[in-house]
């Protein structure tokens, strides 16, 4: 199953692991580990010979009243789907746990022992515990309760020895009618790293990076930062 966190306009669903680990996993709905925000949306460009605007609503009498309705018309099938489609809800990121050993797998279900997982509806928070690698890892995710930010707690041995860490990923938009991640077509959409380590706007205790968005028809930035000592909660 999958959980999600959030404050009623940015939402995180997170599979057993706290994050989006085992997201091949989770490929239909409403098993989705998606990241939403209310302002998420995203247009995907009109296939070549497809002129949206020539779509027209139909008028439609009844009981002695018109009013005019956008239903399907045969000779505008090209349209008819494009405009179902468009725009739909554009998922902003995957953040994940993974093996900083690039000669091993990504962590899949099988690697998971006891996995245990809570979501504290009284303050929003989401715990989840699990052996991994022979480690116990436990991870507290979280969404602020007025902001667009996404905060979370990864405390193991696995993590101290740098043998685990943290993934970010950024899939484009999708028309499928049910919600989808797309990460192939990199000709339509990009990321960049603008900034890396510490700066003005990052407390001198953590490092801080942003990377900039881009996909066909949608702009925007994603900043984080990271403590660089272990947090207080994770050195008992």
């Amino acid at each position: 199953t999958v959980l999600s966190v959030g404050n009623g306009q940015t939402a995180f669903t997170a599979d057993v692991t706290g994050l989006q680990t085992l997201n091949a996993t989770y490929l239909s709905p409403p098993l989705l580990t998606q990241t939403h925000a209310d302002w998420g949306w995203h247009v995907t460009p009109p296939p070549a010979g497809v002129e949206p605007l020539r779509f027209t609503e139909a008028e439609i009498s009844a009981r002695n009243h018109s009013a005019r309705y956008p239903v399907l018309q045969p000779k505008l099938a090209a349209e008819t789907a494009w405009l179902r489609a468009n725009p739909h809800r554009l998922s902003l990121l995957r953040l994940f746990l993974r093996r900083t050993d690039p000669r091993l797998p990504p962590i899949a279900p099988s690697d998971l022992r006891s996995p245990r997982q809570t979501l504290h509806l009284w303050n929003g928070t989401l715990t989840s515990s699990f052996e991994l690698d022979g480690a116990p890892v436990s991870v507290v995710t979280a969404v602020h309760p007025s902001l667009d930010a996404l905060a979370t707690r990864v405390c193991s041995a696995v993590v101290r020895s740098r043998r685990l860490g943290l993934g970010l990923a950024f899939p484009n938009g999708s028309e499928a009618f049910q919600g989808g991640l797309e990460w192939g077509k990199a000709d339509r959409h990009a990321s960049t790293l603008v900034t890396a380590g510490g700066g003005a706007t990052a407390a001198r205790s953590s490092s801080a990076a942003s990377t900039q968005r881009r996909t066909t028809s949608t702009s925007l930035w994603a900043a984080g930062a990271a403590p660089t000592s272990p947090p207080a909660a994770c050195r008992t």
